[in-house]
Parts: structure tokens; C-alpha cells; sequence
């Protein structure tokens, strides 16, 4: 009887032990995208937006704008959280060549803070071994993946104050820098065998 007695104790002991909990959900509570908003131009934002993008041919290539926007279940260190995520996708359903992507983030630097960041790249099938990605910060001072070009013209279009991803070593064939802007959202990519498309406009 009082080995049944402590083995109950045990369990009993066990239960009440703080280590063994598993961490509750939400640990360090829901990220909310604020400042990192403020990088992303209103216009490629609404319903219904298509970009029409020109090469130096004056082919066009016309891509739709897609808004997704959710709170998804992240971890850091084994500590669970909710965060806002962003992303508006151009594609053509008839051509999976083109796929640039525009993203908002949230996401835990330590137990105490967290960044926002937006993240611009061009996800296709024919990337071999490299994706165009460059990462921008509320306050444009962080330095990852990223250039600035102060005037980016192509085929009769001008853009000021641009941002451009990191050129890639030249053994990589795939799509190979994106450039975006704060007030229409990507400008222009450079495709394979170095063709560079701008964005010519934005439409409803």
C-alpha cells in the first residue's frame, strides 16, 4: 500500500513540475505590422491592380497583383507567437516564368524585441541555385541583400530613389536582380540571359 501510495506521489510531483510544461501558445504574444507598412506602396495594395512590365524590345508582359494578408504560428528558441504576415504576389496564371513577390515580416530578434522587415525577390521556376532577394528595414539603414541606385532608366522610363538586390556572381543562371521603389512597389527585374523588364504601369 504505500508503494502504490508513492508512485501516486510521484505522478502527483511530476505534474507540478514547472519544467516539464510545455509552453503555452502565444508564449510572447502577436506581432503586428506596423512601420514596415510604410515601405509598401498604397496602390499595389488595392484589389483588382495589374503591372505591365516592357523589355527593351517594347514587349510586354502583363502580370496581376495578388494581396494575401494572415496572422500565422511562428517559434523562436521553442517559444511560440502569432505575427501579421504581407504579401502581394504578381503572376500570370498562363506563365509561371515571372514571380515577384513583395513581403512584409515580423519576427523576434531576442525574448524582448522583434524587426519588421519587407522582403522583394522573384521566385520562378528557372532560378538555378539563386534568388534575387533584397530586404528593407522601417528606417532603410538595415544592409542586407541590398544597393541604391538614385536613377534606374529603361526604354523612356525614369525612377528615382530605387532600390536594387545585390548582383549575383556571374556562374548563376537565373533571374538575377529586382528593383523597387517606395512609391509603385518593383520597377523592374532582370530575367534570363541579363533581359531587364521596368514597369511601365499599374493599372485597374
Amino acid at each position: 500500500m504505500s508503494g502504490l501510495l508513492g508512485l501516486v506521489f510521484l505522478l502527483y510531483s511530476c505534474e507540478k513540475d514547472p519544467e516539464t510544461n510545455l509552453l503555452p501558445a502565444n508564449a510572447l504574444g502577436t506581432l503586428h505590422l506596423s512601420s514596415s507598412k510604410n515601405l509598401i506602396p498604397l496602390e499595389i495594395l488595392k484589389p483588382d491592380v495589374h503591372a505591365i512590365f516592357i523589355n527593351a524590345e517594347g514587349q510586354e508582359k502583363v502580370l496581376q497583383l495578388q494581396v494575401n494578408q494572415m496572422v500565422r504560428n511562428q517559434s523562436y528558441q521553442g517559444f511560440h507567437y502569432d505575427a501579421e504576415y504581407l504579401e502581394i504576389s504578381y503572376s500570370d496564371r498562363d506563365d509561371q516564368t515571372y514571380l515577384p513577390t513583395v513581403s512584409a515580416h515580423a519576427d523576434y530578434d531576442d525574448l524582448k524585441n522583434y524587426s519588421e522587415t519587407v522582403w522583394v525577390n522573384i521566385q520562378s521556376v528557372y532560378n538555378k541555385g539563386y534568388t534575387p532577394t533584397l530586404i528593407l528595414c522601417p528606417d532603410l539603414q538595415c544592409p542586407y541583400l541590398k544597393r541604391t541606385v538614385d536613377d534606374f532608366t529603361l526604354a523612356g522610363h525614369s525612377f528615382q530613389h530605387v532600390f536594387a538586390s545585390c548582383a549575383p556572381p556571374s556562374q548563376f543562371n537565373s533571374f538575377s536582380e529586382v528593383y523597387y521603389t517606395l512609391d509603385k512597389g518593383i520597377v523592374g527585374f532582370r530575367g534570363l540571359n541579363g533581359e531587364m523588364w521596368v514597369l511601365e504601369r499599374l493599372g485597374e
